[in-house]
């Protein structure tokens, strides 16, 4: 049963005890700790403030628990400041940062703290349906809108946490990395409830019994597990008799401060020659290099294009990431770019990196107030690309179209989902994790595009300046380069199943989040607006009554 409580109450050490608790578990359950386990016990903490203070005090402990978790967990910003960012602009950016998405876990737990307290006075068996479905619905809503809201912060989701647990993981496919979070947060609602039950029974000398609540979570995870392991069971009996490619992604290992200078441009060039005219002898359908792996502008010269040209003609095409410059009414625009050479030289296809990063490739409002432009992080802005490219590899039988996702743009799900709705059967992530060298970065970075195959049902490709280069399959399974971390150049060669032209789609790829992400966001802002309309005048309620039971 779940005890009324006249006036929410939780002793201020305890609150700041579960804050600290929660934080901490949400940081251990992210790379470089990686312990996914920790994920599903991380809420219950705030949930149990959630369950005994007021909207306004769980609403600080989230901040204060947010703030904490992504000020570790974004901690590789500051690494920025030695790759050429000035340390107190760094510096502000991470806490900027960091106190912007705590704002989103605050809101989730006050909103929670709200919905418990305006339930409590309903049948208890009612209770016991409303907590379990609308919690998860909260949490994955303000994650959403994190995720979604002024360009978006799509970083470490909670179902992120899972990149491992490949049956779990299975569940994208349906809602993406947010049916996965509200799987988490159910689980956790069903082991708060378990404490809180045994805890309620011991000290009241009586027996503890599981109720619906908790029976829901149990089952909604039990069910997961078995359709997970069935889902992998049948995808890999079909990648039996689908098509297979042989991929050679070449990771530089360039230092970011050599990437641009002159000084350095030869070495690089010779580096990439070298790696590539091995790769060649190889004789892999495609060999794959990172973002902006040229130190020179496409388009400026035709230097740039020549050198490829010449490489891809000893007989394999190559997927080249560059910087790009058109001229565009008398103005030069540069483009994060990708570039596919065919085996006679010549450029096939191109695509434009759609989504920018901020701060980092242009200033928000640059366009509108010109001084910005100086503040460049890149001593220039980059202009975004319009559409999105399906590749195709042509010198296989039959022919497979793939996509690429520069950078970040593994963290955009609705990026991936377009580019195989279009038709694209392989996802390839060119990269350069350079300017994080040694942090957990590189690692988170890596986790969102597992995330990216499983939606999808199809594999993927991560080609790394530096950091991690890995081939995914359709389940999420990962091989890793090895000694990824290295200052030289390496390479990796290996075969990857695709999946036929035809492949059913989906549940995900076809509606993307319209069918639970973008309702539980429209549903968390009603709760959020009827929180803040409501809490002042309940709180003020409560006092009076207080005040009167006290004379």
């Amino acid at each position: 049963m779940l005890r009324k409580l006249s006036k929410p109450s939780l002793p201020t050490v305890l609150r700041i005890l579960a804050t600290l608790c929660s934080a901490f578990l949400l940081v251990s359950a992210y790379p470089p700790y990686g312990s996914a386990e920790s994920a599903w016990a991380a809420l219950i903490p705030l949930l149990l403030i959630a369950r005994h203070s007021t909207p306004k005090q769980s609403l600080r402990c989230g901040f204060a628990a947010g703030t904490l978790f992504w000020l570790i967990s974004l901690s590789w910003l500051l690494s920025l400041a030695k790759t050429g960012g000035p340390l107190p602009l760094v510096a502000v950016g991470w806490i900027l940062l960091s106190l912007y998405c705590a704002i989103y876990i605050g809101l989730f737990t006050m909103v929670t703290a709200w919905l418990w307290k305006k339930i409590s006075r309903i049948s208890i068996y009612i209770q016991g349906l409303i907590i379990p479905i609308t919690i998860p619905i909260i949490w994955v809503g303000f994650e959403y809108m994190r995720s979604t809201l002024f360009s978006g912060f799509a970083w470490n989701q909670l179902g992120v946490t899972q990149y491992g647990n490949l049956p779990v993981l299975q569940l994208a496919q349906w809602g993406g990395v947010y049916a996965v979070s509200a799987l988490i947060v159910l689980v956790n609602i069903a082991f708060t409830f378990i404490l809180m039950r045994f805890t309620n029974a011991f000290l009241k000398q009586k027996q503890a019994r599981i109720s619906i609540e908790v029976s829901i979570g149990l089952v909604a995870w039990v069910l997961c597990l078995n359709g997970g392991i069935k889902t992998i069971r049948a995808t890999d009996s079909e990648a039996r008799t689908q098509q297979q490619v042989t991929i050679t992604a070449i990771q530089p290992n360039i230092k970011q401060l050599k990437k641009w200078p002159k000084d350095f441009a030869s070495s690089i060039y010779h580096s990439l020659k070298s790696q590539t005219t091995w790769a060649s002898s190889l004789s892999p359908d495609l060999i794959i290099w990172p973002e902006t792996a040229i130190p020179s502008v496409i388009g400026f010269t035709r230097f740039p294009e020549n050198f490829i040209a010449q490489l891809a003609k000893l007989g394999s095409p190559i997927l080249a990431g560059a910087m790009e410059e058109e001229k565009i009414d008398d103005e030069i625009v540069l483009y994060n770019s990708s570039f596919l050479f065919g085996t006679d030289g010549k450029i096939v296809d191109s695509y434009r990196k759609c989504h920018l990063v901020p701060f980092g490739e242009y200033l928000p409002l640059e366009n509108q107030i010109k001084i910005l432009k100086r503040f460049a992080p890149l001593g220039f802005s980059c202009m975004p690309g319009k559409e999105s490219t399906v590749f195709t590899l042509s010198n296989t039988d039959p022919a497979i179209n793939f996509a690429t996702l520069i950078c970040f743009e593994d963290t955009v799900a609705p990026l991936a989902r377009t580019s195989v709705k279009n038709g694209a059967r392989l996802l390839i992530n060119q990269t350069n994790d350079a300017w994080f060298d040694g942090t957990a970065g590189a690692m988170q970075h890596m986790t969102h595009c597992i995330l990216r195959a499983v939606e999808n049902r199809v594999p993927a490709v991560r080609c790394a300046n530096t950091g991690i280069t890995v081939f995914i399959d359709s389940v999420g399974r990962i091989d890793i380069l090895e000694n990824a971390t290295d200052y030289r150049s390496l390479y990796k060669n290996d075969r990857i199943t695709v999946p036929p032209a035809d492949m059913p789609l989906t549940f995900y790829t076809r509606f993307g989040n319209t069918f639970f992400a973008i309702p539980c966001g429209i549903i968390s802002i009603i709760l959020l607006a009827l929180a803040m309309r409501f809490k002042e005048k309940a709180e003020d309620k409560e006092d009076q009554q207080d005040s009167i039971s006290e004379k």
